[in-house]
């Protein structure tokens, strides 16, 4: 297994985490379980999917997370960049190649459900968040130089 494969994995298992954190802290938000059964179809069938459509979309907002730039992180429009993730026709061939019916999972953005309920957290919450965050970065980072090093 390479380098690349084994962060994909950590990067999942992390995602997964976070979502699962705030699925238990917000039982009634059914965008959190759907985003738990997106995250593991993405495991089992394509691991590498979910951390390149993350540096594609996410990987841009590094520095704000890294920072922990909680006013900028507040202000950023993440719906208007997961609608265009999904009309991409890199998007289209996974969820055609991989049958997934993307209508269950269309209102499901994870950085819009953070900062929707940020006002609910408490201070230790808003830091596990930006933990969560931070090491999905770092995970990037050593996925990219990883990526990069085989070229």
């Amino acid at each position: 297994m390479s380098s690349a494969t084994t962060f994909a994995k950590a990067f999942n298992n992390q995602l997964y985490n976070l979502i699962k954190s705030l699925s238990d802290r917000f039982p009634n938000i059914k965008e959190l379980k759907l985003a738990l059964t997106g995250i593991e179809t993405l495991k089992r069938f394509n691991p590498k999917k979910s951390i390149d459509f993350f540096i594609l979309h996410g990987y841009k907002f590094r520095n704000l997370i890294m920072e922990k730039n909680e006013e900028a992180f507040k202000n950023i429009n993440y719906q208007s960049d997961i609608t265009n993730l999904m009309s991409t026709s890199e998007f289209e061939k996974t969820i055609s190649h991989y049958n997934i019916n993307t209508s269950e999972y269309k209102d499901v953005d994870i950085m819009e459900v953070i900062k929707k309920f940020w006002h609910n957290f408490d201070v230790d919450e808003r830091e596990n968040i930006w933990k969560y965050l931070q090491v999905l970065m770092e995970l990037c980072d050593k996925y990219i130089a990883e990526s990069i090093s085989k070229r």
